[in-house]
């Protein structure tokens, strides 16, 4: 017989033993041991809909500089407002985070307009906020939003230009609290631009609202989606 075959027969031998009726039977798994699938799917919903790290909190920039920019952004001059916005965005974080100060956990005491362009501005590439934008486009649920309807509207509208999956759950739980036709339509619109349909059974009734023009743009924003 050669080496390397008894060697190969000691082997299985070894192996036998080690599983004969003498051994003790492994205890058996529960099944309550292990995690179920809803428990699986909920864990990993929740690490996608995490925001992106932003590593060190940078200083919020000068507030009297950035209301000035947005003011500027107002004035509608085509020249200047290009340059505002481009001296906001090369303030990049320090610029989002005082934007952000404004805004949540309520808006600050300022102009309307103000307010309102900051929100706009949270959109813009390089100063995306998606986690203040979600805050204000979902705080209708609560029993008097601190925020107008206007700000409200802006960040859905936002959040649709995004396309950012991470609003997607946040905003699909918002649907059955939204009580203004209006903000249900950029609701339904943001949903839809980000993949999810959840919104067109109500975005439906709306097409049969007594409001003739929210009606007939609710019902363009559906053949559009279609």
């Amino acid at each position: 017989m050669r080496l390397s075959t008894w060697i190969g027969l000691s082997a299985l031998a070894l192996l036998g033993s080690g599983c004969s009726s003498e051994s003790e039977p492994a205890a058996p798994v529960s099944n309550s041991d292990l995690p179920t699938y809803e428990d699986i799917v909920a864990t990993r919903l929740a690490e996608v809909c995490q925001p992106e790290p932003t590593g060190e909190a940078a200083e919020p920039a000068d507030a009297d500089q950035i209301e000035g920019l947005l003011q500027t952004l107002l004035a509608g001059n085509a020249r200047f407002s290009k340059v505002a916005r481009e001296e906001l965005l090369s303030l990049g974080e320090s610029a989002r985070v005082r934007l952000a100060s404004w805004l949540v956990p309520e808006p600050a005491a300022m102009a309307p307009e103000i307010l309102h362009q900051a929100v706009q501005i949270l959109g813009a590439e390089g100063l995306r906020d998606l986690d203040t934008l979600v805050t204000i486009a979902t705080s209708g649920r609560l029993e008097v939003s601190p925020y107008s309807l206007p700000v409200r509207r802006e960040a859905l509208y936002q959040l649709g230009l995004m396309k950012d999956d991470r609003a997607l759950l946040r905003l699909i739980r918002h649907l059955k609290y939204e009580k203004d036709p209006e903000n249900f339509l950029w609701l339904g619109w943001a949903l839809l631009e980000l993949g999810n349909g959840s919104g067109v059974p109500a975005l439906y009734d709306l097409t049969r609202s007594e409001d003739p023009d929210l009606a007939a743009r609710t019902q363009a924003t559906l053949q559009q989606a279609a």
